[in-house]
Order: structure tokens, then sequence, then C-alpha cells
């Protein structure tokens, strides 16, 4: 299966996924499922970390610091070193 994402959404996503250490498929299900589960409901409130945006109904993560396509692309290298060293460990 393929889907595109908005450059948002896809470093929102990509920024969650590193820090949970966690595969894009993953993070997406996570993010995606956290909509309707009834157990870990998104906060609606913009100060939280990650909130379901009012309007599309989609989860947004907010950062403190604004996240570069050169910041994404050093995360995904670190993102397959890491991978790879799992691999061949």
């Amino acid at each position: 299966m393929t889907i595109s994402l908005s450059e948002e959404a896809y470093r929102t996503t990509k920024v969650y996924s590193v820090q949970r250490k966690i595969s894009m498929n993953k993070a997406i299900n996570e993010l995606l499922n956290s909509l309707d589960s009834p157990q870990k409901p998104l906060p609606v409130e913009s100060q939280e970390l990650i909130y379901k945006d009012p309007l599309t109904g989609l989860p947004v993560m907010k950062c403190n610091q604004k996240i570069t396509l050169e910041d994404l692309r050093r995360l995904e290298e670190e993102e397959d070193r890491w991978q790879w060293e799992r691999g061949n460990s």
C-alpha cells in the first residue's frame, strides 16, 4: 500500500517514529488508531505535545523548534544506521 502525506504530516510522523524508535508504518498506525481509541484519545488542546486538529481530525505533534528538511535527512540516516546495526548484531 502506498499513501501520500503532506510534507508537514511526513515530518510530524517521522519525528514521532524516530522518538519512539518505531517504523513510519507503525507510527502512522499508532497515530491514526489513537483517534478512535476510547482508552487513549489525543487531547484537543494545542498546549499538548500531540493533539487532534479540530478542523481535520488528524493528529498534530507540536515541537519547540522548527524541523528542517536537513534535520529529517539526518534523522533518516540515523534511523537507517540504527536499523542496520540492529540487523547485523
